[in-house]
């Protein structure tokens, strides 16, 4: 493999169970949310305020992908209040989701 090519990755729901679990476990409790797994990634619903959380992450060997939070409507869902986020706008109640796709450094790959 290249040394500039991002290196092959396990997926997150390939890690062994009791390591898995064990990420989750660290990941909730942040006050985060795991809402689910798509490839190398974990979904995670960040809390609010966010920023311990993220140096949490950050501190456990977690890295964001593209370092970016997702805002989604909340539209119907009802999360607890610590899950509800102001996204870009500031006016009225909180009614968004902050989304990020979380992996681990023990998703790397044997070279």
């Amino acid at each position: 493999m290249s040394p500039t090519t991002e290196r092959q990755r396990i997926q997150f729901s390939d890690l062994p169970t009791a390591h898995r679990m064990n990420l989750r476990e660290q990941i909730e409790r942040t006050g985060a949310h795991v809402d689910g797994y798509s490839g190398i990634f974990v979904r995670v619903a960040l809390p609010n305020p966010a920023s311990d959380a993220l140096t949490a992450f950050r501190a456990a060997g977690f890295h964001l992908h593209n370092d970016e939070i997702s805002y989604f409507p909340l539209v119907s869902d009802k999360p607890p209040a610590h899950l509800r986020h102001h996204g870009r706008y500031k006016d009225g109640e909180p009614g968004m989701w902050a989304y990020v796709f979380l992996w681990h450094d023990s998703q790397e790959a044997p070279q």
